[in-house]
């Protein structure tokens, strides 16, 4: 598959939806897991989550954690709700 600008573009729209869906879930959830997160069982909606799991891995608001190889992924808010938007 071949990217133009318009669509990288475009995922990066989703990915900032997706962060946005993933805070709103764990201001009410403290803890989820990946799974639970993805709405359809598609690569590019696989991708997109993890990546938005990564980028708030990467500003220190959730932790993320899997026990051993093939196991659910544990994710967790780490900042308080008020402070989490």
């Amino acid at each position: 598959m071949r990217l133009n600008i318009k669509s990288v573009f475009n995922y990066c729209i989703i990915i900032v939806k997706k962060i946005n869906e993933i805070k709103e879930i764990l201001v009410v959830k403290n803890r989820v897991y990946f799974d639970e997160l993805v709405e359809h069982n598609m690569k590019d909606d696989h991708v997109a989550t993890m990546l938005s799991l990564l980028e708030l891995a990467k500003t220190r608001d959730v932790s993320l954690m899997q026990i051993n190889h093939l196991d659910r992924i544990h994710i967790e808010r780490l900042m308080e709700v008020g402070q989490f938007y």
